[in-house]
């Protein structure tokens, strides 16, 4: 069915004016399926937006209870710009080896809805969703260096993201940062290498991980 005036050149809303000639060709539903179209950006509360009926990949909204703007995206809401941060740990590493270390959220420091990953306990590597992202990784080998000591952040198809050495070697804290891009199977772990003296120590530190764009 025709659409009475055409559709305007700038936005394509369908016209229909009152001036014109009474026309039973017209297909009203043109408006909705206008509306269906371009309306993409809806309003409310998390309670709200969690229970709206017609949520659909790539919808768009903003939360007024956590005053941010959200996208529907794998089946949840989430923040276009998001953070989560972890804890890092590893025990008994010995000297010359580098040591994933194992990472545990710390979900009261996120800002939730955040970005969806996946943790493979086995070999510490994270696998976030598409997007890029910003890595900060501190860590400390347990013990005063005295050898080639370091913290890398290591991309399972890129290779070595970044490497952050020891200043001080009596209170050896290291960090690095990194740019990640990954598509959604890319995964990085977070690994320290030490050199205390041939004794075993424990590994401790921080991730924080900000995705910055959806890919």
């Amino acid at each position: 069915m025709a659409v009475d005036d055409g559709y305007d050149p700038v936005t394509g809303y369908p016209k229909f004016k009152d001036s014109g000639a009474p026309d039973v060709g017209l297909d009203p539903m043109e408006v909705a399926r206008y509306a269906a179209a371009v309306g993409n950006r809806i309003m409310g509360t998390t309670a709200y937006l969690n229970g709206y009926a017609y949520k659909r990949e790539g919808l768009a909204g903003y939360d007024t209870t956590l005053g941010t703007p959200v996208v529907y995206r794998s089946g949840a809401w989430r923040r276009e710009v998001s953070f989560r941060t972890f804890s890092l740990a590893r025990s008994s590493m010995t000297d010359g080896t580098l040591f994933f270390q194992v990472v545990t959220e710390d979900t009261a420091k996120d800002t939730e809805p955040a970005f969806a990953y996946t943790y493979d306990g086995a070999n510490g590597r994270v696998t976030p969703e598409a997007g890029i992202y910003l890595l900060h990784a501190t860590g400390h080998p347990g013990g005063v260096v005295t050898g080639t000591t370091f913290l890398q952040i290591l991309g399972s198809t890129q290779g070595v993201l970044a490497r952050g050495t020891v200043a001080i070697n009596a209170d050896p804290w290291m960090t690095c940062s990194a740019l990640f891009r990954a598509n959604g199977t890319e995964s990085f772990t977070v690994g320290i290498q030490k050199t205390t003296g041939g004794a075993a120590s424990n590994g401790s530190g921080f991730l924080s991980v900000t995705k910055i764009t959806t890919l």
